[in-house]
């Protein structure tokens, strides 16, 4: 089983499709879909919502001991191409300092540090990719799996050249529909690597 989530239906939609996922009855603040291998949760924007979609989607389907995570979303980086695939290597928040390893897939997949922050940075400060969830969602999904079970698949969406004024809701389910089997991989390599446990 793997858990994904995400910040918003736009990125959702092509995972919604690619995995043939159907919608749980909503019986919560959050869309929840899901089949035979894969649940999502559509969060929301911001850490505080994905650590709460995390935790709900963890609660809800109690799922088995050794599922893997996985954050899924677009994300910001100064000088990447718009449309750039990364896993997350470090994931750190910047407001209270802290930070999280993770192990990557293994993929080939560049492993880069993901920044998370409160608001958008305009000015691309950041060396690292930015965004508004990792941390949220890293943080809580350790509490129910090992850190070798938890990744972070980013789509880059705007850069210094390409700032977010150009950004829209479709262009986000146009880049996570384009980087689709880079994230397939990386979830059947955490998925591998879940049921390889004793």
């Amino acid at each position: 089983m793997i858990n994904i989530v995400v910040a918003w239906m736009a990125e959702a939609r092509p995972l919604i499709e690619r995995y043939r996922l159907k919608p749980l009855s909503r019986k919560s603040g959050f869309r929840i879909y899901r089949n035979d291998g894969v649940s999502l949760v559509v969060a929301g924007q911001g850490k505080v919502a994905a650590a709460a979609a995390t935790a709900w989607l963890q609660a809800l389907l109690k799922p088995q001991q050794h599922a893997c995570w996985l954050n899924a979303g677009i994300a910001g980086q100064r000088d990447l191409p718009i449309g750039t695939a990364i896993e997350g290597g470090r994931v750190s928040d910047l407001a209270s300092d802290c930070y999280w390893q993770l192990t990557g897939s293994g993929t080939g997949l560049p492993a880069l540090d993901i920044v998370t922050v409160d608001a958008p940075d305009p000015e691309y400060r950041q060396d690292g990719v930015t965004d508004m969830e990792a941390s949220g969602f890293v943080e809580t999904a350790l509490r129910f799996s090992e850190q070798r079970n938890i990744g972070c698949f980013k789509v880059i969406s705007d850069n210094a050249r390409q700032t977010l004024e150009h950004f829209s809701p479709a262009l986000a389910t146009e880049l996570m529909a384009a980087r689709i089997d880079e994230l397939h991989r990386v979830a059947e390599a955490l998925q591998w690597r879940c049921s390889s446990v004793e």
